[in-house]
Order: C-alpha cells, then structure tokens, then sequence
C-alpha cells in the first residue's frame, strides 16, 4: 500500500529538563522535569528510520539536548555514520566563558553535528545571559558547520528582537546573515552556502503554545490572525512527515507542542522492530490525515461552523497552524468533535490518496517526494476536498429541516446518521 505520510525529518526531543523555564516553551519544559532518552533508544529508532525512509535531517532538541553529554554525541556520531545530517537547538546556557563555549563546539563538531541552533529571544534571557550566545556565537563561527543559526521568536513588546540581534551580534558586518521569515512572516526561502556555512536569523512571532498558551499575554503576540484568510490555508505540512521521538520515546505527530499522551497524535511507544508499524497506522488514521491534507484552520472553521455548541476555541485570535492544533486536538471536545464527524471527510482524504498514489507510486514506491508537501499535491488533484464544506452545510440545513418537523415525525436522526 501506498504511505502518503511518512517521515522525512525527525526531531529527537532528548528531554524535558531544561536549564531554563521559558515562559513560552512550547514543550512545558523546566529543571524540576527529568525524563530523559538514551542513547540505546535514540539508536533504535533512527536505525528504523534510516531503514524504512528517506530521512533528510535528525533534530535534537528537548528541554535542552546537551544535558545528555556523551549519549547525544553517541547519537549524533550514529547520524553521522548513516549520512544524515544532523541538527541541535540549544539555548547555549554551556557557553559561560570563552573556553567553554569553544569546547562544546569542538565537541559535536568532531561528533559529526552539521548545524548549530541557538535560542535567544526575552523568554530565553532571564534564564542564559545573552553574553553566553554571543560567546557560542563567536566559537561557533570557527568551526565548519554546515549552519550556524540564531532562533528568535519576538512580539510587540519584545527588546530582543531580530534587528537588536543583528546589531548585537555584529552579524551585518562580520557574515553574510539571512533572515528566516520576512517582515510580513512569509518564509524567505534562504540559500544554503556551497563549501561554506550557512549563518541564520531563524525569526518568527511568539506563539501561545505549550506554557505559552497560559502564561503569554495578548499584548505580546502579533496582530496578525490566520482567521483573516482561513480559505486560503490547506494541510499541515508537518504531520507525521516531521515527526518527533518524546522523551518518555513515544512516536509523535511532531514537534511543534508538547504531544506525548495526546489521544490523536501520539502514535506509541517505539520498540525495536515497530516503528514502521506507528507510522503505518498513522498515515492511515482518518484525523490525521484531515490534519495533514485540510489542515487545523480549516477543520476549526468547519467544526465551529457546523457544530458551534460542541467545540471550543477560546482564543480571539490564532497566528499560525501549530496554535490552532494546540486547541483542536489538545481541548476534549474539540477531538469528540473531530471524531464524531469524521466521516464526512472519509471519501475526499481517500480519493486523495489514491490520486497521490496513482502520480507518485509508480516512481517512488512510497511516500512522496521530499520537497512536495502534501496539500499542495491534493489540492490540484482532488480539487472537489472543498465540497466537505458543501456537504457540511447540507448536513447542517437537513438536520434543521428534521429538527422543526421533529414534532410530527418523531426525533431527528443525528448528524453522523444523516452524513
């Protein structure tokens, strides 16, 4: 059979314990958590990944990566050894003096690591003192990593903003700096340098995920709302096919908030020999996949549309796909929503993916090319997945035609009936 979603890059969240205690960490991490991967785990299920699929990068991330010490250079060695890149994200709390901050880097550099990821934003300062990024900035800079990058999520009120960081960091004068987003949030789609690093400002807008969703007020976040342009938005490009090991090793959807235990995108626990069975079953639940090819905001417009009573999304506004999902599958009657009118879906996810499979399968065997995201293929060949909208409406306007008649012919038959 087919696999539409399968994983082409896999974040490694090492663990939840953190040095830090961000107050908009998508993953609740902190210094009191202590679950923790080894390396035994970590082997297991990236050697089932390089077995069974086309894995572009290993992300290693927590809570903070470099707590594991010697497991996550075993681990990073093992990408190595397979030739697949390798990625961690740090907040760099390591680099509290010059010597340090060079040791680390010489460390997962000789392990094999290709890039360098660095978090500093105001969320992340209380915690590390930005001299330490300057510092593993700098030491960084001395090493051949294939990227070197600084992630800076920033808002309204924000001092530590991406222009305060070029300035600070003197990333104008002394490399060649690319921006990760435009100043309207648009990606810019940055080069990769040839036999050289590639140095980045990974920025983008605080989001209200994880601790963030309580502790982030609305005055910090930008105005900007995906409710503006809701039509315009289709599947998540991250489900599954960017999935994510948790730190108790679960397979999980991805990376974007923290998922282990969540009914819908927590796929299980990863032994040797299973992964390509969580992977299998789910590309082929029906949830995920509505997540993957019509996507959060379009699938909270139906359900608020059709079923306003029966779902809840508190917030006023919702600035990308991952704060919509946060809501939708993390608020209890939002996934009893989700599972009680699935149906409807059914035939336009399947006609879908026989569409994927007919152009794809004869090529690849499996799963889609790396650069194709999934709701930009079903979109042009199964343009009619719009008439779920159609079809929801019809079901809504016969359940209330059955609801006014209920009198004289007894109770109406429920939606998923009628569907």
């Amino acid at each position: 059979m087919f696999q539409v979603l399968e994983p082409h890059t896999v974040t490694i969240l090492t663990t939840d314990k953190c040095t830090a205690r961000c107050r908009h960490c998508c993953m609740n991490s902190s210094p009191e958590r202590a679950n923790k991967l080894t390396h035994e785990q970590i082997a297991t299920a990236l050697g089932q990944m390089f077995q069974h699929y086309r894995m572009k990068v290993v992300v290693f991330a927590g809570g903070e990566p470099t707590l594991l010490g010697d497991d996550l250079l075993k681990s990073i060695a093992f990408c190595k050894k397979h030739g697949v890149g390798s990625r961690i994200v740090t907040n760099a709390y390591w680099a509290d003096t010059p010597e340090n901050a060079t040791a680390m880097c010489k460390e997962l550099r000789e392990a094999g690591l290709d890039e360098l990821n660095i978090s500093m934003d105001d969320y992340h300062e209380p915690y590390v003192a930005f001299a330490n990024v300057k510092r593993a900035w700098q030491a960084a800079k001395e090493f051949d990593f294939s990227a070197v990058a600084i992630a800076n999520c920033y808002g309204p009120q924000s001092v530590l903003t991406p222009d305060f960081l070029e300035e600070e960091l003197g990333m104008k004068e002394d490399v060649k700096i690319q921006r990760r987003f435009d100043v309207d949030g648009r990606s810019t789609g940055f080069e990769k340098q040839i036999h050289q690093t590639t140095f980045v400002l990974s920025n983008g807008n605080v989001q209200r995920l994880g601790r963030g969703a309580d502790l982030i007020a609305d005055e910090e976040i930008a105005r900007e709302s995906y409710n503006t342009h809701i039509a315009t938005i289709g599947g998540c490009p991250h489900a599954v096919r960017a999935a994510a090991l948790t730190p108790r090793n679960h397979l999980v959807s991805c990376c974007g908030f923290e998922l282990h235990g969540n009914p819908i995108l927590d796929f299980g626990e990863v032994t040797d020999g299973n992964l390509d069975r969580l992977v299998e079953n789910a590309d082929n639940d029906l949830i995920v996949n509505m997540i993957a090819m019509i996507g959060p905001p379009r699938i909270m417009e139906l359900l608020k549309d059709f079923c306003p009573d029966e779902v809840s999304f508190p917030r006023s506004i919702y600035q990308s796909y991952c704060e919509v999902c946060h809501d939708l599958v993390g608020i209890a009657q939002n996934r009893q929503a989700m599972y009680k009118y699935q149906g409807m879906f059914a035939s336009h996810i399947l006609a879908a993916r026989e569409g994927l499979a007919e152009k794809y399968q004869p090529v690849l065997g499996h799963g889609l090319p790396l650069e194709i995201g999934v709701n930009i293929k079903v979109e042009r060949l199964v343009p009619d997945i719009e008439l779920a909208y159609d079809h929801a409406h019809a079901v809504r306007e016969a359940s209330k035609r059955a609801s006014s008649a209920e009198g004289a012919s007894g109770p109406s038959p429920s939606p998923t009936e009628i569907a």
